[in-house]
């Protein structure tokens, strides 16, 4: 009986080859990832300064008349809220952008390298600003302002947040009182978002909707 030594060679040198022609194939289809990417960033560099649209700027809704003075945090029993609100009053006169989404090499590519600096100052601000909103928003309703905590949270919802905690606190709030249609626009709202977290956020909102039928 022949051996089967010189098949089972043939095979192993076949799956060689095979292996290789990969390798090969996939060591050139990286080169032109990563050329792409390195000449997309040497481009970025050289273009000119433009300033951003008005399109570009987040619209903010709140102004010092819908905020509260010291007497009503006193009153609240939430005194230490009142620094919070300054703070928000001093931020809603600032500019703010979300690019949260766009890299750094697509804003130069749009705005030039000479503008990244006051771009990333205006996202700190739309950053701080949705951070005090929920962190307002949920001491609030812990101290029994629903309505106040959710004009808070809702205006961090129109603004383009995907703070997962701020949907969860308003959609909770929403369902607790029986605001379905609230809650599915809620949802609609989060099938706009590009976070990689957004399934997750539709399937918990969903999962609310689904227990408020039951």
């Amino acid at each position: 009986m022949p051996s089967s030594f010189p098949v089972v060679f043939i095979w192993f040198l076949i799956a060689i080859f095979i292996f290789r022609h990969h390798m090969r194939k996939n060591d050139k289809t990286q080169e032109k990832v990563s050329s792409a990417f390195w000449n997309k960033e040497q481009s970025s560099l050289v273009v000119r300064k433009k300033e951003l649209a008005p399109e570009d700027y987040v619209e903010i809704h709140l102004t010092d008349e819908d905020l509260k003075d010291q007497a009503y945090y006193d009153n609240l029993g939430h005194s230490e809220l009142y620094r919070q609100d300054t703070y928000l009053r001093d931020l809603i006169k600032k500019p703010m952008v979300n690019f949260q989404h766009t890299t750094n090499t697509d804003l130069r590519l749009t705005y030039g390298t000479a503008m990244i600096t006051v771009i990333e100052s205006y996202e700190i601000t739309y950053n701080a600003y949705i951070t005090t909103l929920y962190r307002m928003g949920e001491t609030l309703m812990t101290a029994g302002d629903d309505e106040f905590a959710c004009k808070l949270l809702e205006e961090g919802i129109v603004v383009g947040s995907d703070n997962r905690k701020l949907y969860l606190l308003l959609a909770n709030f929403y369902k607790k009182n029986g605001y379905i249609k609230e809650l599915q626009l809620l949802i609609d709202k989060a099938n706009d978002l590009k976070s990689l977290t957004k399934n997750l956020l539709i399937k918990e909102l969903t999962e609310l909707i689904t227990s408020s039928e039951e």
